[in-house]
């Protein structure tokens, strides 16, 4: 018997070191085809998708010196400068132009993969690590927020590097650890105000993690740095998020949750639940996917809560925004988020999806565990992979101002007029189309949202219309005042225009009115 198991013993010793360079240097493999698949994904969005309004906003914006660029955020945008500033750095290299800040968030999109892959190898296995990058590389709402020019694909990058960077500092207590964590988490607060939900997860976990005293001292030393490094922005911190009040969000309902649930874990567009920008109305399907995800989420959460402080992290670091901004919507009647904004915390559910999947299959006979748990893990890529492809190919897509710029431009003339309204069109359709005549533009103000303060505004508008105008086109934009754009027909009909053509695309509207008497004598 002794030989027998001295040669047993000399074969796992020969082979052990072999076999973890071999699966490292595989799952190097996969890795990278992971990033160059969610590279490719976003790189082909780049030039295929129209500009939309909040894109214009930011390239307005950096094109602006950054003392400009500061000054707008204090007093009238409700985001803080940080995304700005550096974009405005980016673009001074490469040009000012949407490609080019498009690429901007490419980069930190693919990041955001392999930092979830490094995020997930923490909190579990090789296979989780490698399936929580998939998710991420192949996420409908991560691929169009990797492809556009807003802040939420650097949030979701810098928001990984603070929490990984943290998850390093409670584990090794490391206390340059600590020092990168307060900058890190100071930089996500600059690009996103949804960053301090994050930072709020951050400082529960770290509360309920039993440390000893000394190791206080690397928190306070984190904390220090963070105050610092925000110091500069908190006086302007209360008038800039106050600056818009938002008065267009919809009010929450039961299916606001659920919409967060399947667009954290899913990714939305198939079966007809949300889009990035678009969301249809509640059905079935939102039930059956919502209700799907919620389980798996919640078996995920518990399972991290109960195993380790480390996997703790990763279940408050989702859970706790999660529930503020819910808690918060039902407080003020209305969703301070859309889906898109906490787009940030989905590789936190990717990770927490994945634990759920093992927590519900642990059940299984272990002999055919790993494939079923593969066929959950293959399902939901699948779903996830048809709502990509919907969501590449224009499934739910909004704000067209591209085909919009094609339609008017084959219909318009130097004596007609563009009347827009709300501004945010000009802002936009000035990359496809710009008109040589007259423009006019009605600018609203969300501190004054009413039907009436639209009201006097249009009137105004219209008024600057002169007798030898023979057509106006009118180019709307939400948001605007319910019942406004009626308000707006009638106030030309008065003048004597009657519509004549229009185009109707999902955000935006063109109506062309035609001077009635100037058609008769035609």
């Amino acid at each position: 018997m002794y030989p027998r198991e001295y040669s047993q013993n000399q074969l796992t010793l020969g082979h052990t070191p072999h076999r973890p360079a071999m699966r490292k240097r595989f799952d190097l493999v996969i890795l990278g085809f992971l990033l160059l698949l969610a590279s490719s994904l976003r790189v082909e969005l780049l030039s295929v998708r129209s500009l939309w309004i909040d894109e214009a906003l930011s390239l307005d914006l950096a094109s602006q010196s950054i003392e400009r660029i500061l000054a707008t955020s204090r007093t009238s945008e409700p985001h803080p400068p940080g995304y700005y500033v550096a974009l405005r750095l980016w673009l001074s290299f490469l040009g000012n132009n949407f490609l080019s800040a498009r690429v901007f968030s490419v980069l930190f999109g693919s990041l955001s993969v392999l930092l979830t892959w490094s995020l997930a190898g923490m909190v579990g296995d090789r296979r989780v690590a490698l399936a929580a990058a998939a998710i991420v590389a192949i996420h409908p709402f991560q691929v169009f927020a990797s492809a556009e020019v807003r802040m939420y694909a650097m949030l979701t990058a810098l928001g990984l590097a603070s929490t990984l960077t943290l998850m390093l500092a409670l584990e090794q207590e490391r206390f340059w650890a600590w020092l990168l964590y307060g900058i890190l988490i100071a930089s996500v607060a600059y690009i996103s105000y949804y960053g301090f939900l994050l930072a709020g997860a951050h400082f529960l976990a770290c509360v309920t993690t039993r440390r000893h005293f000394t190791s206080r001292l690397g928190p306070l030393a984190a904390a220090l740095v963070a105050l610092l490094s925000y110091a500069p922005w908190i006086p302007s911190l209360w008038g800039s998020i106050t600056s818009n009040p938002v008065p267009w969000r919809p009010k929450i309902d039961v299916w606001y949750s659920i919409g967060i649930a399947i667009t954290q874990t899913f990714g939305g567009y198939v079966f007809q639940t949300p889009a990035y920008h678009f969301s249809p109305s509640p059905r079935i399907s939102w039930m059956v996917l919502g209700l799907s995800a919620v389980i798996l989420l919640g078996r995920g959460v518990r399972a991290c809560l109960r195993e380790s402080h480390t996997k703790s992290l990763i279940a408050l670091s989702w859970l706790v925004p999660v529930l503020m901004v819910i808690g918060l919507s039902v407080a003020l009647n209305k969703q301070i988020a859309y889906y898109y904004h906490i787009l940030y915390l989905q590789p936190y559910a990717a990770v927490l999806l994945l634990v759920g999947i093992r927590d519900v299959v642990k059940r299984v006979s272990w002999a055919v565990r790993p494939i079923v748990e593969l066929a959950c893990v293959a399902g939901i890529m699948v779903i996830m992979a048809v709502g990509t492809h919907e969501m590449q190919r224009g499934s739910g897509e909004v704000y067209r101002f591209d085909v919009v710029g094609r339609w008017l431009a084959a219909r318009y003339s130097k004596e007609d007029v563009v009347f827009y309204y709300a501004h945010v069109g000009k802002r936009v359709l000035r990359y496809y189309f710009d008109p040589d005549g007259p423009e006019i533009v009605v600018s609203l103000d969300p501190r004054s949202w009413t039907r009436e303060d639209a009201l006097t505004l249009l009137e105004k508008g219209v008024g600057i219309l002169r007798k030898e105008d023979r057509r106006v086109w009118l180019v709307l934009t939400p948001p605007v005042p319910e019942g406004s754009v009626g308000d707006l027909v009638r106030l030309l009909e008065k003048k004597g225009f009657v519509p004549r053509e229009g185009l109707l695309l999902r955000g935006v509207r063109v109506l062309g009115l035609v001077r009635e008497e100037r058609e008769r004598r035609r």
